[in-house]
C-alpha cells in the first residue's frame, strides 16, 4: 500500500494595517488573496497534501489559547503536530502605503519546531496585481526550503480577445471564480455603455474603450495597462489605484473623476477633461498637453496621511497649454515638466517641486507659489509674474529664469 504524501499546512494569511499612510476598503481582503496564492502554488506539488483550509482554522481554533491567531512559532508547530503535517508555512501582509506593501513568510518544520526559511518581499506598484504574484513567489520559496521538486509549468490561458457586449462584460465580471479577479484583458469595450459597472480589480490590459461610457463605475485597483480609452467618458469615475502605465484616455472626460494612488507613467491624457478631479499619483513623462484641470485637486492632504504625504508627481511630463485654472497644485511635483502656454490662474502651488519647470509664456496672474522650489524654473514670457502670491517666500527664486521686466 504507497505511502500518503506528507501533509503541508498553509496557515492564513494575516493582515497588518497599523504602518499604513492610508486604509481602503478591500485592504484586508488582500491578505486571503495572498493567501490563497500560496496555496495554490504549493498544490501543484504532487509529492505533498496541503491541508484543506477548513481543517486548518478548525486545528487553529483547538490549539491557540491566546486568541491571537496563533502568530508564535510554538503555536504554529501545535498545530502542524495536530494535523500530522511535517511542514506549517505562516505569512502576513503589511501595508505601508497603496503602493508599497511588504509580504513576510516562515516556514516552519513540525518536528522540532525548527525554522527553515523567512522570507520577505517587498512589492511596489498595483497591489491587486503584486499581492498575488508575491504570494506565488512565497509559495515556491516554501517549497524551494521544503526541498519539493518544481512541478511542470502549465500553458496560461489565453487573454480575452475580440469585441463583447455590455452584457457579456458584466457577466464576465460576474463569473469570475471565487478568489479571482475579472479578467478582460485585450477585450474590445469601444462604444459601450457601462455606467456604474464594479470593475474593481479587473485586469483591462491592452484593452479597448473607445468612446465607452464608464461613467459612475467603479475601476478601483484595476489595471489599465496600455489600455486606450480615447474619447471615452468616465465622468465621476472611481480610478482610485489603477494602474495607466502607457495608457491612452486622449480627450477623454474625467470631469470629477477620482485617482488617488494611481501610476500613470508615461500615460497619455492629451486633451482630456478633468475638471474638479482628485488626482494623487506617480505620472513621470505623461502628456496632458491641452488637458482641462480646471478647480482640479491635485494637492497633498497631509492631514489624511499619519505616515509620510503622498502627493501627485508630473516629473518630465508634457502639460504644455494645460488649464489649471483655480486648481489645487500644492505640495505637486512639476520637476523638469513643460507648462509652456499652460493656464495656472489662481492655482495654488505653495510647497511645489517647479525645479527647473518651463513656465515659457504661461499665464500665472493671481497664483500662489509660497514655499515652491524654483531653481531653474523658467518663466519667460509668462504673464502675472507681479500678481504671484508668496513669491518672495518661494526657494531658489534668485536661481529662476525671469524676464528682465516681469508682467
Amino acid at each position: 500500500m504507497p505511502m500518503a504524501p506528507p501533509r503541508f499546512v498553509v496557515m492564513p494569511t494575516r493582515f497588518y494595517g497599523e504602518l499604513a499612510t492610508s486604509i481602503q476598503p478591500g485592504d484586508s481582503q488582500l491578505a486571503a488573496i495572498a493567501g490563497r496564492a500560496v496555496r495554490r502554488t504549493l498544490e501543484r506539488y504532487a509529492e505533498v497534501e496541503v491541508v484543506d483550509s477548513a481543517e486548518v482554522a478548525r486545528a487553529i481554533a483547538a490549539t491557540d489559547s491566546t486568541g491571537e491567531g496563533c502568530v508564535s512559532v510554538a503555536c504554529a508547530q501545535g498545530v502542524g503536530a495536530r494535523l500530522g503535517a511535517r511542514w506549517v508555512a505562516g505569512s502576513r501582509l503589511v501595508k505601508l502605503s497603496n503602493l508599497v506593501w511588504h509580504l513576510f513568510g516562515e516556514l516552519v518544520e513540525v518536528t522540532g519546531g525548527k525554522v527553515l526559511t523567512n522570507q520577505e518581499l517587498e512589492l511596489k506598484g498595483q497591489a491587486t496585481e503584486m499581492v498575488p504574484t508575491g504570494g506565488a513567489s512565497l509559495g515556491r520559496r516554501f517549497a524551494a526550503a521544503a526541498g519539493l521538486t518544481a512541478p511542470e509549468p502549465t500553458t496560461p490561458a489565453p487573454p480575452t480577445v475580440g469585441a463583447l457586449s455590455a452584457a457579456q462584460v458584466k457577466a464576465r465580471i460576474m463569473d469570475a471564480p471565487a478568489g479571482t479577479l475579472p479578467d478582460l484583458a485585450g477585450a474590445d469595450l469601444s462604444g459601450l455603455d457601462l455606467q456604474g459597472v464594479d470593475f474593481r480589480g479587473a485586469s483591462l490590459v491592452k484593452a479597448r474603450l473607445v468612446g465607452a461610457n464608464l461613467s459612475g463605475a467603479n475601476l478601483q485597483a484595476a489595471d489599465l495597462t496600455d489600455a486606450v480609452a480615447t474619447n471615452a467618458r468616465l465622468v465621476r469615475t472611481n480610478l482610485d489605484g489603477t494602474t495607466l502605465r502607457r495608457a491612452d484616455f486622449h480627450e477623454a472626460d474625467l470631469t470629477g473623476a477620482s485617482l488617488f494612488a494611481t501610476i500613470g507613467e508615461k500615460a497619455n491624457l492629451s486633451g482630456a477633461t478633468l475638471d474638479s478631479a482628485r488626482i494623487i499619483g506617480y505620472y513621470p513623462k505623461a502628456t496632458l498637453a491641452g488637458a482641462r484641470l480646471r478647480h482640479a485637486d491635485v494637492g497633498a492632504d497631509p492631514g489624511n496621511q499619519s505616515m509620510g504625504v503622498m502627493r501627485a508627481a508630473f516629473p518630465g511630463a508634457d502639460l504644455a497649454g494645460a488649464d489649471f485654472t483655480d486648481a489645487n497644485l500644492f505640495k505637486v511635483d512639476f520637476s523638469y515638466a513643460s507648462l509652456r502656454q499652460a493656464s495656472l490662474a489662481g492655482a495654488n502651488l505653495n510647497n511645489s517641486d517647479l525645479v527647473n519647470t518651463d513656465f515659457t509664456n504661461a499665464n500665472l496672474t493671481n497664483a500662489s507659489v509660497s514655499q515652491a522650489d524654483l531653481e531653474g524654473a523658467n518663466f519667460t514670457g509668462a504673464r502675472g509674474i507681479r500678481t504671484l502670491k508668496g513669491l518672495d517666500q518661494a526657494k531658489h527664486r534668485d536661481r529662476a529664469q525671469f524676464d528682465e521686466h516681469m508682467e
